[in-house]
């Protein structure tokens, strides 16, 4: 009758005795399986006084799985499966092996009796717990401040956080207006080029619609009976009906500054037109009331009309004004014609009378 017992050889020899025969063939061909999956070819071990039967009724069934793996993955190999397990095995770390290995020496019923070595495994491993359960009671105060320590510092990552967040909204921001920037070169070629243009019309604008203080003064207070008065204020109306006259660009004329500079050109005409037409009323009538006796009494040896020009002489510095009156205010301009007319017409009408009294 076969025997129950097998030696399993390490570095030491361990002997084991199964319960039954079956039982052991049962271990030893798992054994077998899990060596032929796991390790590689030459740390595979040898397997001596093993019945031959057992192995190849492992081989038959791992080339029947190969088989059904074949078909159901259609056409894969037993390498796929292998690798597959590999992936799940885990060896010991030489650490791990050294204490597994001094843990069995320790404890030398571990082979003979796993029950009782399991039992062992456990009746430590509560010591363990227990051990560790009064270590953590005892370092309740340290426990509470590291989770003190641990709320702050998720304290801090929560506000570190939001920074980056913030940081991370403005970099987008950044990165949005760099990508609406990019390739736009010649844009802003353009762009400059409208700025330089723009600046250019707005320089000349201002040059044409300026109209200087002294002008300004010449055409508000210059005393239009002197000679420089006369001079001062034909120079400024001049330079106001120039400046009345610019043609600007289209858009530009409804510019708040144009307006009122425009607004300003037109109360500056319109006192000065009313300055002109109210002197110049008052001229035409003072000359139409002069007496021509005297003037008369002279020239009746030679039976001729008297000459009018004193008063020619007079009217002769407001020629350039008279004719900016024509083109500024039309109906002033009518309106002082009539009183010219009237004027000089009472003063001739009075002359022949007095020239043809003279005569008889």
């Amino acid at each position: 009758q076969e025997s129950t017992e097998f030696d399993l050889q390490f570095e030491k020899n361990f002997k084991w005795s199964a319960t039954s025969v079956g039982e052991k063939h049962n271990f030893l061909s798992c054994l077998w399986k899990l060596c032929h999956r796991y390790l590689p070819r030459q740390q595979k071990p040898a397997f001596s006084n093993v019945p031959q039967s057992i192995l190849e009724d492992v081989l038959v069934n791992l080339s029947v799985m190969s088989v059904a793996g074949g078909d159901t993955t259609r056409g894969g190999s037993t390498a796929g499966v292998e690798d597959d397990s590999l992936e799940d095995y885990q060896a010991l770390t030489e650490q791990e092996e050294t204490d597994l290995e001094r843990m069995i020496t320790e404890c030398e019923f571990a082979i003979s009796d796993a029950e009782a070595f399991t039992n062992s495994l456990s009746k430590d491993l509560s010591v363990l717990d227990g051990q560790n359960i009064h270590s953590i009671m005892g370092s309740e105060a340290q426990v509470n401040s590291l989770m003190v320590l641990l709320d702050n510092a998720l304290a801090e990552v929560s506000q570190i956080e939001s920074r980056l967040d913030e940081y991370d909204h403005m970099v987008g921001g950044i990165a949005t207006q760099m990508g609406q920037m990019k390739n736009q070169e010649s844009f802003i070629q353009i762009t400059n080029k409208n700025h330089t243009r723009l600046l250019e019309q707005l320089d000349t604008l201002v040059v044409q619609l300026d109209l200087s203080k002294g002008h300004v003064k010449a055409l508000r207070e210059s005393d239009l009976r002197t000679d420089s008065g006369i001079e001062a204020c034909t120079s400024a109306a001049e330079a106001l009906q120039e400046a009345m006259e610019v043609e600007l660009p289209k858009g530009l004329s409804k510019l708040n500054a144009v307006k009122e500079q425009q607004k300003l050109f037109h109360d500056l005409r319109q006192k000065f037109a009313a300055r002109i037409f109210e002197h110049l009323n008052n001229v035409f009538v003072r000359q139409g009331s002069d007496q021509p006796g005297a003037s008369l009494a002279k020239q009746a040896s030679g039976l001729k009309l008297p000459k009018h020009f004193p008063y020619h002489r007079d009217l002769l510095p407001y020629r350039q004004l008279i004719l900016w009156l024509k083109v500024a205010d039309k109906t002033k301009y009518t309106q002082l014609s009539t009183t010219y007319t009237q004027s000089l017409n009472k003063l001739y009408t009075q002359e022949i009378k007095d020239f043809m009294a003279t005569a008889k």
